[in-house]
C-alpha cells in the first residue's frame, strides 16, 4: 500500500515538472497558426486566391487534427477555390462579351453600309447576327426593324420597333414607324398614343434647341449655331409629318377638332405638304367649314400640279439620257402623284356642289377623272352632280359606267345599282309623272298585300317517300324529254315543283329543259332552286358552271362547281365536259383538251364534245389533231356548218388551200340563203381563193382566245404601277401561255422590261410581238430606240423608217432618224429630218437644237443661230434645253464676231471723229442717228447697214468689262453741234464697242472689275510633247461645246503620249462632266500611276469615291497629296475651262449651271473654300438641287485630311446629317457620315 502511493506520488510529479514547456510549446503554435490564418483571410478579402490556396495547404499541414485553425483553412481553400472559378468564369464572359459586342458593332456597320446601297435582305441577315450576338442595343434593334420593314415585314418590324421602345421610349424615328405600323394594323389606339408621345419628345428637343441656339447668338458663337438652327429645321420637318400622322388617325377615329389642329399644325410647319392640305380640306368639309375647304383643297391642287410638272419632266429627261431604272421610278411616282392629285380635285369638287356650285363642282370632277379614268367615286359624284342639274340622261350614263367598271358586289356596285334605280324613278317622274306614280302605288300595294316567304328546305325521309311517289311522274316527263316534246315536259315539271319543292331533281331536270328552249336565266334559277334544297346535288352544279362558263362571268366559281360535280361523279361524260368547258373558257388550253379526252372515253359518240375539243386543239395550234376531231363530228352530223367552217380553217392553216375552197363552196351551196354563217363562208371563200391566186399570205381570221387577258392584262398593268415588276412578269407569262397569239401580253412585257433596262429580254418580247403585229406605230418606235441605244443602226434606222410610214404625223420618227444622220456626219439630211420634225411639231425643242447643231456644222451659222434663238425663246424657262440653246448662242456670237464686228481701230477713228467734232475741228461728219433722217449712224466706210444693225444688236449683250473716263467737253463746243440726247447716245455705243475690244483687236486688256477674278496658275516649265497638237485642239472643241469630237482629239493625244499628264487629266476630267465616272476613273487611275508624287490624280480619284459613297478610299487618296496641284494652264482643260465659266458668269451671274460647273473646276484645284462658295450660290439660285451639298461636305472632308481641325470635320457632318434627314435620304449621305464620325 504504501509503496503503491510512492509510486503514484513519483508519477504526479514527473507530470508537474514536465507541463511547464509542453504549454510553452503549445502557445508559439498557436501564435502562429493565428497569424497564418489571420493572413489568409486578409489574403482572401483581396482576392489573391492563389495565394490563399497556398497559405491554406500550409495551415492544413502544420495544425492538429482537430484544430479549429485547420477547419477554418480548409473552409478558405473551399472559398477561394469557388472565387477563383467564378473569377476565371467571369473573365471568359466578360471577354465573351467584349468579343460578341465588337462582332456586333461590326455587323451593324456592315449592315448600316448594305442598307445604303438598298442591299436591304442582306442587311437583315446583319441585323439579326448582331441582336443574337450581343442582344442589340435601342438602335441595333431600331435598325433591325427598318430592315425588316424595307423587305415587307411589317409585323416583324413592328416586334423589333417595340424592343428599341423598350431599350429607349424617346427614341423618335422608332415611335415614328410604330405610329405606323399600328395605324396599318388597325390599331388605332396605339397608333395616336405612339404620335403623340412622338410629338412631345420633339417638342422637348425643340425647346432645348431653341434655348441652345440663343445662347450660341449671345456669345457670338456663329459656327455652332448655325449649326443648331439646321438641327431645329430637320426636326421641325419630323414634327410636321408627327403631326400629319395624328391628323390622320384623330380624322379616323372621328375627332375632327382634334385632326383639324393637328393638321393646321402640319401645314404651317411644311407649307408644300399636298397631304397635309388635302386631308386638311377634308376635315374642313366635314365640320361644314366650306370656304376654308375650297381654300385648303385648291392648295393641294397647286403644289400637286407643281410636283406633277417636276416629275413628268425628271422622267422624260431620264428616259431620254438612258436611265431605264430611274425613268421607271419617276414615271410610277408621276403616276402616283396623278391619282392623288385626282383625289384632291374631287375633294374640291364635292365642296362646291356643297356651297352650291354645281358648274364648279363639274369642272373639278371632270379634271379628276382626266387624271384618273378608273376614279369610280369620282364619276358616281359626278352623276350626282348631273342629278342636281336634272340631266338624268347623263347621269344614267355615268352610273352605267360605275357598274361595268366597280367589281360585283362590291360597295361601289351595290351604291350604283340603288343609284340606278333612283334616278330612273327620278327620270320617269319627270318625263311621265302619272306613270311614275301609278307604279309606286303598286309597289306599294305588292310590298304591303304579298310579304317574301322564305322557302322551306324539308328533306330526311319526307323527301324520300315524296320521290318515292312521284318517280312514275319523273319517268314520264323524262319520256317527254327524250322524244323532244320539251315544252310539255317544262309545264308538267312546274306543276310538280309547285306540289314538291322540297325535291331538289324537279328543279334540276327543269332546269335542263330551260338549257334546251336557250332560257339560260330561267335555267339558272332552277338549278340555284336545286343546290338550296340540296348543296351536292351534282347535274345542277354541272349545269350552272356551263351556264356560267357560256356566259363568260364567273369562271372561278364555275371551275369550283365544275370540279365538285366530277368528283361527286366522275363517270358522266357530261360532267367531265362542262370541267372542259369551263378550262377552255379559261384559257387553260392543256387541261381543256385533257378533260374533253376523258369525256370522250366515257362517250365516244358526244358530239358537243368532240367538236370542243377541235376548236381547243385549233387554238392550242395543234391543227393535225383539231382536223381529225371536226372531221369526226362531221362524220357523225355531217350538216353540223361551225365544225365544217373551222375544217376548212384548220385546212388553211395546214396550207391546204384547194381543199379548204371546196369545202366553203361546199358549205355555201348547202347553207340556206336565209343562215347568217352565208356571209361568212362566202367573204372567206373570195379572200382566200384571190390570196391564192395572187400568192399572197392567206387572210384566215384569228380566232380569240377566252382566256381572261383583258382582265391579267389590267392586273399587269397595276402590279406594274406599284412597282412589283416581279408580280407583273408572271401575269405576262400566264397571258402568253394561255394566248399565244395575243400581241398585247409580248408588247408590254418587252415594254417593261425596256424600262427595267434589260435589253436583251425586251429585244426578245418585242422581235416576238413584231410577228404578231407589224403594223404597230408603238412596237417598231420603241424597237427602234431599243437598236439604237445598243448602237445596232441599221435596224434602228429600218425601224424607224417604219414608224414613220405608220404615223406620219408623228414627229418622233423624223427626229431620231436625223439624230442618227447627225452622227453619221450627213448633216444635210439631220438637217432636212429635224425640219420635217418642225414643221409636224413647231415646239419640238430638241428638233429645233438638231436643226441648229448641223448647221453648225455645215458652217451656215446664221441660220443656226435663227434656230438656237428661236429655241432659247420657246423653251421653258431654266430648262436644260434652254440652258444649252444659250451656251450655243454665245458660240455662234464668238464665232460670228470677228467676221463682222468691226475692229477697234474703227473704233477709235469713230471717237477721233465725234471728239474732233465735238472741239469744232471737223463740223463736215456726223455720227447722230437722227442727223439726215438716218436708222444707224456712219461709222465706218466699210460697214454696210445690216452689219451696223447687227454690231448694235450683238454688243448691247455684252457685259462692260471697263469704264473708259468720262469725256469732257470743251469749253467752246456749243449746242448746235449736238445735242445731250445725242452725245448720251454715242457714249453708250461706243462704250459698248469698247466692251468687246478684247475679241475685235490684238489689245492689251482692261483692268477686270468683275467680281470673278481670273485665277493665275503657275506655269510650270514643260517640254514641247508628241501630243500637244491634239490637245490644243481638242481643248478648243470642249471650249466650243462638241465633246464627242474633244474626247476623239483627246484619245488621240494620249496615243501619241499615253504618260502625258495634262492628256490624261483632260480625259478624265471631260468624261467626269459627262458622267461618265468609269472612264473618268480609269484616266485618273492611270495618271496617278504614272505620276505619283504629283496630288492632281489623287485628289480626282478622292473625289470619285466620294461620289460613289466610298469614304475610306477617298479619304486615304486624299491624305496622299503632297503639294499643290500644277498643271500647264495652256494644256489644261481645268484651267482654261474656268475662264469660260467666269465669262459666262459675268454675262449672267444667275446661271446656276454655269456656278456648278466652276465649283467643280474650283474642287479638282485644291481651291476648296472657292468651291464651296460656288456650290452655295447654285443652292441659292436653285435649292432643289441637293448634290451640292453634297459636294460642299466633300470639300469640308477634303479640307479636313488636309488640316485635321474639328471645326471642319464638324461642317462636313452637319452638311451630311442635313441630307441624311431629309425625305428620301440623299444616297450616300447616311454611310459617309458615318464613316467620319470614326475619323
Amino acid at each position: 500500500m504504501t509503496r503503491k502511493r510512492l509510486i503514484l506520488l513519483f508519477g504526479l510529479w514527473l507530470a508537474a515538472s514536465a507541463l511547464p514547456a509542453d504549454a510553452a510549446m503549445d502557445y508559439a503554435l498557436e501564435n502562429k497558426l493565428s497569424a497564418s490564418i489571420s493572413n489568409a483571410e486578409g489574403l482572401y478579402q483581396a482576392g489573391q486566391w492563389d495565394k490563399v490556396l497556398t497559405l491554406a495547404r500550409q495551415i492544413m499541414k502544420e495544425a492538429p487534427a482537430d484544430h479549429p485553425t485547420r477547419q477554418r483553412a480548409y473552409d478558405l481553400i473551399i472559398l477561394a477555390t469557388d472565387s477563383r472559378s467564378r473569377e476565371q468564369l467571369g473573365e471568359q464572359q466578360a471577354a465573351t462579351t467584349k468579343k460578341n459586342k465588337q462582332t456586333a458593332e461590326q455587323l451593324v456597320a456592315e449592315g448600316s453600309k448594305l442598307m445604303g446601297e438598298k442591299k436591304f435582305a442582306e442587311a437583315l441577315d446583319k441585323f439579326k447576327n448582331a441582336v443574337r450576338s450581343y442582344g442589340g442595343d435601342a438602335e441595333t434593334w431600331y435598325m433591325l426593324g427598318y430592315a425588316f420593314q424595307r423587305t415587307d415585314k411589317p409585323y416583324e418590324a413592328y416586334g423589333a420597333y417595340k424592343q428599341c421602345f423598350k431599350l429607349n421610349d424617346k427614341h423618335p424615328r422608332a415611335l415614328f414607324h410604330l405610329a405606323e405600323l399600328a395605324f396599318s394594323f388597325k390599331k388605332s389606339a396605339e397608333a395616336e398614343d405612339f404620335a403623340r408621345r412622338l410629338i412631345g419628345e420633339i417638342e422637348t428637343q425643340l425647346d432645348q434647341l431653341n434655348g441652345l441656339f440663343y445662347e450660341q447668338r449671345a456669345a457670338n458663337l456663329n459656327d455652332k449655331a448655325i449649326a443648331t438652327a439646321r438641327k431645329i429645321a430637320a426636326y421641325k420637318r419630323n414634327l410636321g409629318q408627327a403631326s400629319y400622322m395624328l391628323g390622320l388617325l384623330t380624322e379616323t377615329r372621328g375627332a375632327l377638332p382634334d385632326a383639324k389642329t393637328a393638321l393646321e399644325r402640319t401645314v404651317k410647319l411644311n407649307p408644300t405638304s399636298m397631304d397635309g392640305y388635302y386631308h386638311l380640306g377634308k376635315v374642313y368639309l366635314r365640320l361644314g367649314i366650306l370656304h376654308q375647304s375650297t381654300v385648303a383643297f385648291e392648295q393641294a391642287i397647286l403644289i400637286g400640279e407643281n410636283a406633277l410638272k417636276e416629275n413628268r419632266a425628271k422622267a422624260k429627261k431620264l428616259l431620254d439620257d438612258g436611265k431605264s431604272d430611274a425613268a421607271v421610278e419617276a414615271e410610277l411616282r408621276t403616276k402616283a402623284m396623278s391619282g392623288r392629285l385626282a383625289l384632291c380635285y374631287y375633294g374640291l369638287a364635292v365642296a362646291e356642289h356643297r356651297r352650291d356650285d354645281v358648274t364648279t363642282a363639274l369642272e373639278q370632277i371632270d379634271k379628276a377623272l382626266e387624271l384618273k379614268p378608273e376614279f369610280l367615286q369620282a364619276r358616281f359624284a359626278r352623276a350626282v352632280f348631273l342629278a342636281t342639274k336634272r340631266e338624268f340622261q347623263s347621269a344614267l350614263y355615268e352610273i352605267r359606267q360605275v357598274l361595268k367598271n366597280a367589281p360585283p358586289n362590291s360597295p361601289e356596285a351595290k351604291r350604283g345599282v340603288q343609284m340606278l334605280k333612283l334616278l330612273m324613278d327620278q327620270s320617269m317622274a319627270a318625263t311621265k309623272p302619272e306613270q311614275f306614280a301609278a307604279r309606286a302605288a303598286e309597289s306599294k300595294t305588292i310590298e304591303l298585300d304579298v310579304p317574301v316567304k322564305h322557302m322551306q328546305g324539308i328533306g330526311g325521309r319526307k323527301a324520300e317517300r315524296d320521290w318515292d311517289n312521284i318517280f312514275p311522274v319523273m319517268s314520264e316527263i323524262q319520256g317527254l324529254i327524250d322524244k323532244g316534246n320539251v315544252p310539255e315536259a317544262v309545264r308538267r315539271l312546274i306543276h310538280l315543283g309547285m306540289e314538291h319543292p322540297e325535291i331538289a331533281e324537279i328543279h334540276a331536270v327543269l332546269g335542263f329543259c330551260y338549257m334546251e328552249q336557250n332560257r339560260w336565266g330561267d335555267a339558272e334559277i332552277a338549278f340555284k332552286k336545286a343546290l338550296a334544297i340540296n348543296p351536292n346535288e351534282a347535274q345542277s352544279l354541272s349545269s350552272l358552271a356551263y351556264i356560267n362558263a357560256m356566259r363568260g362571268t364567273l369562271l372561278d366559281k364555275a371551275l369550283e362547281m365544275a370540279n365538285k360535280a366530277v368528283t361527286l361523279d366522275g363517270n358522266r361524260a357530261a360532267f367531265r365536259h362542262t370541267l372542259g368547258w369551263v378550262y377552255f373558257k379559261q384559257g387553260e388550253l392543256d387541261k381543256a383538251i385533257s378533260e374533253l379526252n376523258k369525256a370522250l372515253e366515257l362517250d365516244p359518240n358526244y358530239i358537243l364534245a368532240r367538236y370542243n375539243l377541235g376548236l381547243a386543239q385549233y387554238l392550242s395550234g395543234t391543227f393535225e389533231m383539231a382536223l381529225v376531231s371536226f372531221d369526226t363530228v362531221l362524220a357523225k352530223k355531217p350538216g353540223h356548218v361551225k365544225a365544217g367552217l373551222f375544217k376548212a380553217l384548220t385546212l388553211a392553216k395546214l396550207k391546204k388551200v384547194p381543199e379548204s375552197l371546196a369545202l366553203l363552196e361546199k358549205l355555201k351551196k348547202d347553207l340556206p340563203e336565209k343562215e347568217t354563217l352565208v356571209k361568212v363562208v362566202s367573204t372567206l371563200h373570195d379572200k382566200l381563193k384571190l390570196a391564192e391566186e395572187r400568192n399572197t399570205d392567206l387572210p384566215i381570221p384569228e380566232m380569240k382566245s377566252h382566256a381572261p387577258i383583258a382582265k391579267l392584262l389590267a392586273q399587269a398593268r397595276t402590279y406594274r404601277s406599284k412597282g412589283l415588276v416581279n408580280h407583273a412578269k408572271e401575269l405576262y407569262l400566264e397571258c402568253q401561255r394561255l394566248a399565244p397569239r395575243e400581241f398585247e401580253p409580248w408588247y408590254e412585257m418587252g415594254d417593261m422590261y425596256a424600262r427595267a433596262g434589260l435589253t436583251n429580254p425586251a429585244l426578245r418580247a418585242w422581235e416576238k410581238a413584231l410577228e404578231l403585229n407589224p403594223n404597230s406605230y408603238d412596237l417598231q418606235f420603241n424597237m427602234g430606240r431599243m437598236q439604237y441605244r445598243l448602237q445596232k443602226r441599221d435596224k434602228a434606222r429600218q425601224a424607224f423608217v417604219n414608224a414613220q410610214s405608220l404615223k406620219p404625223a408623228d414627229p418622233e420618227p423624223h427626229y431620231y432618224l436625223g439624230l442618227m444622220a447627225y452622227e453619221d456626219k450627213r448633216f444635210e439630211s439631220a438637217e432636212s429630218y429635224s425640219l420635217a420634225a418642225l414643221r409636224l411639231k413647231p415646239r419640238h425643242y430638241k428638233a429645233m437644237a438638231l436643226l441648229g447643231m448641223a448647221r453648225i456644222r455645215l458652217g451656215r451659222y446664221l441660220p443656226a443661230r435663227d434656230a438656237y434663238e428661236m429655241l432659247y425663246a420657246k423653251a421653258p424657262t431654266d430648262s436644260p434645253i434652254r440652258r444649252h440653246a444659250r451656251k450655243k448662242l454665245w458660240e455662234l456670237t464668238r464665232l460670228l464676231a470677228p467676221e463682222k464686228g468691226p475692229s477697234y481701230a474703227n473704233v477709235k477713228q469713230v471717237q477721233e471723229q465725234i471728239q474732233r467734232r465735238i472741239e469744232g475741228a471737223d463740223r463736215s461728219q456726223s455720227v447722230s442717228p437722227a442727223a439726215a433722217g438716218k436708222p444707224v449712224p456712219e461709222y465706218g466706210k466699210t460697214m454696210t447697214t445690216d452689219e451696223k444693225l447687227w454690231v448694235l444688236k450683238r454688243l448691247e449683250q455684252f457685259p462692260v468689262i471697263a469704264r473708259q473716263a468720262p469725256y469732257s467737253y470743251g469749253p467752246g463746243t456749243t449746242g448746235s453741234a449736238l445735242s445731250n440726247e445725242e452725245k448720251l447716245w454715242v457714249l453708250k455705243r461706243l462704250e459698248g464697242l469698247k466692251s468687246a475690244k478684247q475679241q475685235f483687236a490684238p489689245l492689251p486688256p482692261p483692268p477686270v472689275t468683275s467680281k470673278y477674278k481670273l485665277h493665275e496658275a503657275p506655269k510650270p516649265v514643260r517640254p514641247e510633247d508628241p501630243s500637244d497638237a491634239d490637245t490644243l485642239a481638242g481643248l478648243e472643241a470642249a471650249e466650243k461645246g462638241f465633246m464627242s469630237e474633244a474626247l476623239d482629239r483627246f484619245e488621240k493625244a494620249r496615243t501619241a503620249s499615253p504618260k502625258n499628264l495634262e492628256v490624261l487629266m483632260n480625259l478624265g476630267f471631260l468624261h467626269t462632266l459627262l458622267g461618265n465616272f468609269k472612264n473618268a476613273f480609269e484616266a485618273f487611275s492611270q495618271a496617278a500611276l504614272q505620276h505619283p508624287k504629283n496630288p492632281a490624280p489623287k485628289l480626282a480619284l478622292g473625289n470619285l469615291y466620294w461620289l460613289g459613297g466610298k469614304g475610306p478610299e477617298a479619304v486615304a487618296q486624299w491624305k496622299g497629296m503632297i503639294g499643290k496641284v500644277a498643271l500647264d494652264p495652256k494644256f489644261s482643260f481645268i484651267n482654261r475651262s474656268e475662264k469660260v465659266w467666269k465669262r459666262v458668269l459675268d454675262t449672267n451671274p444667275t446661271d446656276p449651271d454655269a456656278h456648278s460647273n466652276l465649283g467643280i473646276v474650283y474642287l479638282f484645284s485644291q481651291r476648296y473654300t472657292d468651291a464651296i462658295a460656288e456650290f452655295q450660290s447654285v443652292l441659292t439660285i436653285a435649292p432643289a438641287r441637293q448634290e451640292h451639298s453634297f459636294y460642299q461636305a466633300m470639300a469640308w472632308t477634303i479640307m479636313y485630311c488636309g488640316n485635321n481641325k474639328t471645326a471642319t470635320k464638324k461642317e462636313a457632318k452637319s452638311v451630311l446629317v442635313q441630307l441624311e434627314t431629309q425625305a428620301p435620304p440623299f444616297p450616300h449621305s447616311r454611310l459617309l457620315r458615318q464613316y467620319l464620325e470614326t475619323l
